[in-house]
């Protein structure tokens, strides 16, 4: 088992409860252990929770330049405090800055009975073993459970 944060990588483990999240807001939640572990961004706008790499496709720093301060003003964008790229809030997609039509690494998440869940936690192992890489172009959406 792997741990950190108290998130673990055994099957499908909660990540954190809904009610974590502020809405419209982001957290940041670690996965697995050390200099390995995988750092997520949560995200919600109202009935829509997704969840993504915390590393801008840009130059694979994290967004956040404080703990949980991910959005901008108008909370419609994620920002990455290193360049200002701005990422639209329900698919990660960049729309403004040096990474503008790249988009963030999304993670499969579930929210089931108020507990957002890792989906696919296969999919994160990889990212973690170096496997799989932690920047593409590839969006994977919410499944709602519960």
């Amino acid at each position: 088992m792997s741990t950190a944060g108290g998130v673990s990588l055994d099957e499908r483990p909660i990540l954190c409860s809904l009610e974590d999240i502020p809405d419209p807001g982001a957290i940041s939640v670690l996965v697995g252990q050390g200099p390995r572990a995988l750092d997520v961004i949560i995200a919600r706008r109202g009935a829509n929770v997704i969840a993504f790499h915390n590393a801008c496709p840009h130059q694979g720093t994290p967004l956040e330049t404080f703990p949980g301060r991910f959005l901008d003003k108008e909370a419609s964008h994620l920002v990455c405090s290193t360049h200002g790229a701005r990422f639209r809030l329900d698919d990660g997609v960049c729309v403004w800055g040096p990474c503008e039509g790249d988009r963030l690494t999304s993670i499969s998440i579930d929210v089931e009975n108020g507990a957002v869940r890792l989906a696919a936690q296969a999919d994160v192992q990889r990212m973690l073993d170096g496997s799989q890489p932690r920047h593409h172009n590839a969006s994977n959406k919410l499944r709602e459970k519960g």
